[in-house]
């Protein structure tokens, strides 16, 4: 689909629920939307929905299993978010093309692990 701009819009299969007190649209489920662009050259972008005000840490990591950045950890209300990986590591310095991995923990305010979602990134330089 294109928008009046000319630029392609993105959608993903993501239902959504009233809140009864304000109208305001929440996820009915929480998860990984998708990675664009995958392959990355040289960024791309995570879409992401929450169904519940959660605690979510999303993680990089190597083919090896070696953490190479923290993109997020902190809170976050019910809804849908994006997080941005330009292809960086955690010293600030470009990494080298291959297959990385984005795993997203979604914690309960307990602390209790609620969901663990896991994303493949093909970077190319």
């Amino acid at each position: 689909m294109r928008a009046d701009s000319g630029m392609f819009v993105r959608y993903y299969a993501v239902f959504f629920r009233a809140e009864p007190d304000t109208g305001k649209l929440i996820p009915t489920e929480t998860g990984i939307d998708g990675l664009y662009p995958n392959p990355a050259n040289p960024s791309t972008t995570l879409h992401y929905s929450l169904s519940q005000p959660s605690h979510i840490k999303i993680v990089l990591y190597n083919i090896l299993g070696r953490q190479v950045r923290t993109l997020y950890n902190g809170n976050k209300q019910a809804g849908q978010w994006t997080v941005h990986w330009d292809g960086t590591n955690s010293k600030g310095l470009s990494v080298s093309s291959g297959v990385y991995f984005l795993k997203m923990i979604v914690q309960e305010e307990s602390g209790k692990i609620r969901h663990i979602h896991k994303q493949k990134i093909m970077f190319q330089k």
